[in-house]
């Protein structure tokens, strides 16, 4: 009878945590889609646009994945509107919730995998960064999560049985797509090597174990060739970013990488995450130990490597993000093992309620400064929002412009749009260029041009005579006499477009004329060190 009441209890438990799994699913899903539709797109997205409108084996910042996923959900550019192109990160974000319960319940039990999907769906790095935002994030976390889940049904069986093996062959492919979407997916490689070296040296002498890594290069290998004919530009960009040459202690990054790590997966998240740590450091047995291995060896190379970056030289938070998922297991598991099956709030326990609080608190506040300026000041500069607002604005008055200057004769048909860096070339390219077929160029040294070096190459030769836009934001404006100078006859004083935000101007898009190229530029095939405009000029001139 006492059975009977403790399977009925289980049954209507795991009944309640799938439908508490199902509100999770279709009402983050469906937050997610709002904040696809409802934001510009950030300085990154767009860029990663133009990895799809121009598409190729690899690319100069990253590897080539988020740009063919953005074909995929654009139908190859058709569909020219923010939710499309971020349609990727929400499907994912949402299956990447549903994949993360699955692994928390083969950890431990379905409650742990309950817990995995809240804290995944709290974290800002996992719902906003790479799961609303389209980013190399958001496959490398698809990928990423696929492998944790193929390498904890493979590594910790001590018999290598068939179907383990078959998991460790998956776990090959999906490491190789995750390096696809950024290079430093290449730890899990590491990460798994030292578990296997230390705890179950067997795989070594199994041909599943070099299959696996043979079909990782194989997957990784358009890259290697992209690269490999461009001189290895992507890899030395990434060796510069983290080369440690001076080692003198920055606190200032130091810190920031810190604070960034709290902010992006959530205090409250990182807070439990720390307190399962110390329970492992203590030796509280409340998973298996084997799995618990696992996650902390494909998980502590990696953030511990960025953190100790961050020491010397500046680092971006979410470059450890992934190495996160792993933690969130734990820390799932953690609550489970501390939580009272019989408490009322075992579903939604008070660490996980204050972190769904802040969550939702943070995002109310951040969309509503966005789009409405709640706790903008006089003082402007500085703020990151900007980057994110007026470019719908910009689009009515800038389409004027060009269609009045054509009517009037006031530019050469076909002008094409000139700009300093990747951005704001590639906002301007997705909410002003493309949609009046023009032609978007960059001109600069490499280290601003990126991708657009081979863009500029492929969109053909500057012809003199013809005229060119150039637009510069009020918050990072350059000044074109400074840039083009010397390469046109004529550069207009600029037109402003204002826009205003809770009643204030917060920033300004000045729309300049360049009239007349002097000379022919054909762009050349390789980059160089310390290439500008002028240098263009003088050294391509017919």
């Amino acid at each position: 009878m006492a059975e009977n009441q403790i399977n009925d209890q289980l049954s209507t438990e795991r009944r309640k945590i799938r439908l508490t799994l199902i509100i999770i699913l279709v009402v983050s899903a469906l937050l997610r889609a709002f904040l696809a539709c409802f934001l510009e797109l950030t300085n990154d997205e767009a860029y990663y646009w133009v990895y799809a409108k121009f598409p190729d084996w690899s690319h100069f910042d990253h590897p080539p994945l988020v740009g063919w996923l953005i074909q995929l959900t654009t139908f190859n550019l058709d569909l020219h509107h923010e939710f499309f192109v971020r349609m990727g990160a929400v499907l994912f974000g949402t299956f990447n919730t549903w994949l993360i319960y699955l692994i928390g319940g083969r950890a431990r039990n379905p409650m742990t995998g309950l817990y995995a999907s809240i804290l995944y769906t709290t974290s800002f790095y996992c719902s906003v960064v790479s799961g609303t935002f389209v980013m190399p994030d958001t496959t490398q976390t698809l990928f990423w999560l696929m492998t944790l889940y193929f390498l904890m049904r493979a590594l910790p069986d001590t018999g290598l049985s068939g179907k383990s093996r078959n998991y460790f062959l998956l776990a090959g492919l999906t490491i190789g797509l995750a390096m696809l979407s950024k290079y430093h997916a290449v730890v899990l490689w590491a990460g798994l090597l030292g578990y296997i070296i230390l705890y179950n040296y067997r795989w070594l002498k199994t041909k599943e174990f070099y299959l696996s890594l043979l079909i990782t290069i194989l997957v990784f290998l358009p890259v290697l060739i992209w690269n490999m004919h461009h001189d290895w530009v992507s890899f030395s960009f990434h060796e510069e970013r983290i080369e440690l040459q001076k080692l003198s202690f920055s606190p200032s990054s130091f810190g920031t990488e810190l604070g960034g790590i709290f902010f992006y997966h959530n205090p409250v998240n990182v807070i439990i995450i720390i307190a399962a740590l110390a329970a492992v450091w203590r030796k509280k047995r409340f998973m298996d130990i084997q799995k618990v291995r696992l996650l902390l060896w494909l998980s502590l190379p990696l953030i511990a490597g960025i953190i100790t970056i961050s020491m010397f030289r500046p680092t971006l938070p979410h470059w450890s993000g992934p190495a996160w998922l792993c933690l969130i297991i734990l820390a799932a598991a953690f609550l489970d093992n501390a939580g009272n099956s019989m408490s009322r709030h075992r579903f939604l326990p008070r660490p996980l309620f204050l972190s769904l609080m802040f969550f939702l608190l943070v995002i109310v506040l951040t969309v509503g400064h966005i789009r409405s300026g709640w706790f903008q000041t006089e003082k402007l500069s500085g703020d990151p929002s900007l980057d994110m607002t007026g470019w719908i604005q910009l689009q009515g008055a800038f389409d004027q412009t060009y269609q009045q200057d054509q009517e009037a004769g006031r530019m050469q048909k076909d002008p094409v749009m000139l700009s300093y860096r990747w951005f704001p070339a590639a906002n301007a390219d997705f909410y002003l260029a493309h949609r009046l077929g023009m032609k978007v160029y960059v001109i600069g040294k490499m280290e601003r041009m990126h991708k657009y070096f081979w863009i500029n190459r492929e969109e053909g030769s500057l012809k003199a005579g013809s005229d060119a836009y150039y637009l510069t934001p009020s918050n990072d404006r350059h000044n074109p006499d400074h840039l083009f100078g010397t390469c046109y006859q004529y550069i207009e004083p600029p037109d402003s477009v204002m826009f205003c935000r809770g009643g204030l101007v917060v920033k300004k898009a000045y729309i300049y004329r360049l009239k007349g190229l002097k000379y022919n530029i054909d762009f050349p095939e390789k980059p160089y060190d310390g290439m500008d405009a002028a240098s263009i000029i003088q050294g391509r001139r017919d």
